[in-house]
């Protein structure tokens, strides 16, 4: 399977966030995948649910909430210094189904033309 890199925003996301990752933790068919979170300054106990439960995801933690592009923009720096080949972006609220990736990156392979799935 090749790369992917998946970027989450959270701003009080804490009643969201853990069904997200653990959906997206048991993603089929996907051995390497690298999760980046940046927080845009959260109040709730979205770090905390973070650090407990999902200690392997890495977090960009802004002081201020700098906005959805902006902080998607910190993460997509990240997805282009790194070597992954597909970029998913995700909203905190989304629950995947289990081969929701591993269709999209398909669905990619058998449209060379296309540069985007959703």
């Amino acid at each position: 399977m090749n790369p992917v890199f998946t970027h989450i925003v959270t701003f009080n996301s804490a009643r969201f966030i853990g069904r997200c990752l653990a959906a997206l933790l048991k993603q089929k068919n996907l051995t390497d995948h690298q999760i980046v979170i940046t927080d845009n300054a959260s109040t709730d106990s979205t770090l905390e649910t973070l650090r407990s439960n999902f200690p392997n995801t890495r977090l960009i933690q802004n002081i201020t909430n700098l906005g959805f592009c902006a902080a998607h923009n910190q993460g997509i720096r990240r997805f282009l210094q790194g070597s992954a080949e597909y970029l998913l972006i995700l909203n905190p609220d989304l629950v995947l189904e289990p081969d929701a990736i591993f269709e999209m990156i398909q669905a990619l392979k058998r449209n060379p033309s296309a540069g985007m799935a959703t």
